[in-house]
């Protein structure tokens, strides 16, 4: 499908971080050009026509903003942290297999993290396992395309999504799974219905995300119709453990305060990107063993 989604913008930078000099150029596509000094700079904005997201990449490994010069526009080290595509080992660490072990992660975030100055933790996120590949066991609760973000150098959301994140939720209750999956059919009770209201699925799943980038050079397969083909499926998720502070605030993240029904993730602990997604292949689409082969589909293959 032709990709026509255009962004254009003048452009300011910001001050240099030079932690990013370190890590900007994992951020590239495989075998992608080195990027100019401008965008090794903290806080970019976007300059001329950017066309689609590997346009966007190629040249802005930590994106860039259509926001005002005057403004530091996002989190230059999370943003480059999103788009990374390379690392010296795809095997997971570890398995993580409920919303408990991540509640432990959150519990164990430095202090004085914020939106915008994840630069400043890097190494305290590091011994919490920030960077490494790990892998998630759970279902599939629910997915979404994002919008326009400083990550995808505010490329807009096009009928084919080829620019944007897919947002994914996994949770980890098999009653619950089981209600979605029956959902697919159209047959739920007015009770099953309001147990999986958004809320209640969403405040407590994990957010893993597919980066446009990402998919783009490796799972072009991977589809926002193919995930929700799957909702309720047991799944099993690999990618980079990372933790997204731009949305750790009242009212985003439930875990710093559950009495606010707006919020809309367990924690912000995520995985992002993913870099293997892989649904049940079994017949009931659990059970399901985490190193069995035979026992998992990838996403590509489809329902």
């Amino acid at each position: 499908m032709p990709k026509t989604a255009k962004h254009k913008a003048t452009g300011a930078v910001a001050g240099v971080v030079p932690l990013a000099i370190a890590l900007v150029y994992n951020a590239l596509a495989p075998g992608s050009p080195a990027p100019s000094p401008n965008v090794l700079n903290a806080a970019v904005m976007c300059e001329g026509d950017i066309s689609d997201a590997e346009a966007c990449h190629s040249q802005y490994p930590s994106g860039c903003s259509a926001g005002k010069p005057t403004k530091v526009p996002y989190d230059f080290t999370l943003n480059v942290m999103k788009n990374e595509v390379k690392w010296a080992s795809e095997q997971p660490s570890q398995w993580r297999t409920s919303l408990a072990e991540f509640q432990t992660l959150e519990n164990n975030l430095p202090s004085g993290l914020q939106p915008k100055n994840h630069g400043d933790y890097v190494g305290a996120l590091k011994q919490l396992g920030e960077g490494s590949i790990e892998g998630v066991v759970g279902y599939l609760y629910g997915a979404k395309p994002e919008g326009s973000e400083t990550s995808n150098c505010a490329l807009p959301d096009t009928p084919d999504h080829e620019n944007v994140d897919f947002h994914i939720y996994i949770g980890f209750d098999p009653a619950v799974a089981a209600i979605l999956r029956k959902s697919r059919n159209g047959t739920l009770t007015t009770a099953e219905h309001t147990q999986i209201g958004a809320h209640a699925l969403h405040s407590t799943a994990v957010i893993v995300e597919m980066t446009p980038h990402y998919r783009e050079n490796f799972h072009p397969g991977w589809t926002i119709d193919k995930l929700n083909a799957a909702v309720g499926d047991q799944v099993r998720v690999i990618g980079q453990l990372m933790v997204d502070n731009e949305h750790y605030l009242v009212g985003q993240d439930c875990a710093v305060d559950p009495s606010k029904t707006a919020c809309w993730r367990a924690t912000v602990w995520e995985i992002h990107p993913v870099i293997d997604f892989r649904y049940c292949a079994k017949g009931n689409n659990d059970g399901c063993a985490q190193n069995s082969a035979a026992d998992w589909t990838d996403l590509a293959g489809g329902h």
